[in-house]
C-alpha cells in the first residue's frame, strides 16, 4: 500500500484552504462591487427623479398637462441613457422616451415623493437588455 508524505499531504491541505479562502474574497469582492454600483445606480436615479419632479411641479392647468412630451424632452435633452414613463393620475401614460419598457409591476404601487418608503430599485431584462430602476409618485398643484 502507497502511504502519503506528510509533505504532500499539507501541500493538499495548504492548496484546499486557499481555495476556500480565494473563493470567499472573491465573492465578497464581487458583492461589495455590485452593490456598489447599485447604490450609484440609486444616485443617478434619484437626481433625474428630482429634475422631473421640478419639471412636474410647475403643472397648473390642462394646457400645461398637454405641454409635458415637449417639457421632457427639454429637461431631459443629453439624458441618452435613461428612459422615463409619466402616467397620470387616470393610467394614462402622458409621456414616456424612445424605447422605454417598464413592468406594469413598477408603476402599480409606487411610493409617493418625499415618502419615509424610498422607492425599491427594481432589476428587470427586456430585448436582451438589463434595466435598473424605480417608480415614485410626484405630488402637482
Amino acid at each position: 500500500m502507497w502511504r502519503r508524505s506528510l509533505t504532500l499531504r499539507l501541500a493538499l491541505y495548504f492548496a484546499g484552504a486557499s481555495t476556500i479562502v480565494l473563493l470567499a474574497i472573491g465573492y465578497l469582492v464581487g458583492m461589495s462591487v455590485e452593490r456598489h454600483f447599485l447604490e450609484l445606480d440609486r444616485g443617478d436615479l434619484n437626481g433625474k427623479a428630482e429634475l422631473v419632479r421640478r419639471a412636474l411641479s410647475k403643472l397648473r392647468s390642462s394646457a400645461d398637462v398637454e405641454a409635458i412630451p415637449a417639457r421632457m424632452d427639454d429637461a431631459l435633452a443629453g439624458h441618452d441613457s435613461l428612459s422615463v414613463r409619466i402616467v397620470g393620475p387616470e393610467g394614462r401614460t402622458l409621456f414616456a422616451t424612445a424605447g422605454a419598457a417598464f413592468p406594469e409591476s413598477l408603476i402599480v404601487g409606487a411610493p409617493a415623493a418625499g415618502s419615509a418608503t424610498a422607492p425599491e430599485l427594481v432589476a428587470w431584462r427586456h430585448a436582451e437588455h438589463s434595466f435598473h430602476g424605480f417608480a415614485t409618485r410626484v405630488p402637482t398643484e
